[in-house]
């Protein structure tokens, strides 16, 4: 009876498991119902200084930015993604999502140059992070090698990508 049993619960587990990454890669969690049409004045203003902190990084990267620097600007947009996740609550709104995952790209970019800082190999990356900048950002190796500086670049580019995409669900 045992052996009957542990495959079938560990099938059960495996579904409830990919049912799960699967509604959480799809991003339908509910979010779109709470457009941005149905924001108070209070949640739009927190939104709003959100969308323009991190449009604000975006501008800075363009011209370059020191590592420090950059830590820093982390810790204001983090301030004001608390800040907008506080006043809408439960009912964040599909922009606010995204900008958090935004953010997400950022805390990444900042791991993945802080570690290559530490490692002494400011031009490249650590191989660690190869694989997810792959698959994720898109990158290709070079001398079986990431350039730290092509790194960045795609990372920075996903999440102004999805600043713009948030823009777009405000607008609605």
């Amino acid at each position: 009876m045992l052996k009957f049993l542990i495959p079938v619960v560990i099938v059960i587990v495996l579904g409830v498991a990919t049912t799960g990454i699967w509604w959480l890669a799809s991003g339908d969690n509910s979010s779109e119902s709470r457009s941005a049409s149905n924001l108070t004045d209070e949640q739009r203003h927190a939104i709003d200084e959100l969308v323009n902190e991190l449009k604000a990084l975006n501008s800075r990267l363009d011209v370059g930015v020191s590592y420090n620097d950059y830590v820093g600007y982390l810790g204001d947009i983090k301030v004001k993604l608390d800040a907008a996740e506080d006043a809408c609550g439960d009912n964040a709104p599909l922009s606010l999502t995204i900008l958090g995952r935004a953010f997400q790209d950022h805390k990444y970019a900042k791991l993945v140059w802080g570690e290559s800082i530490k490692n002494g190999r400011g031009e490249w990356v650590p191989a660690m992070f190869n694989s997810n900048l792959e698959t994720s950002y898109g990158i290709t190796k070079q001398f079986d090698r990431i350039w730290l500086t092509d790194a960045l670049s795609a990372v920075w580019k996903k999440s102004a990508d999805r600043v713009q995409e948030a823009e777009s669900y405000l607008e609605k």
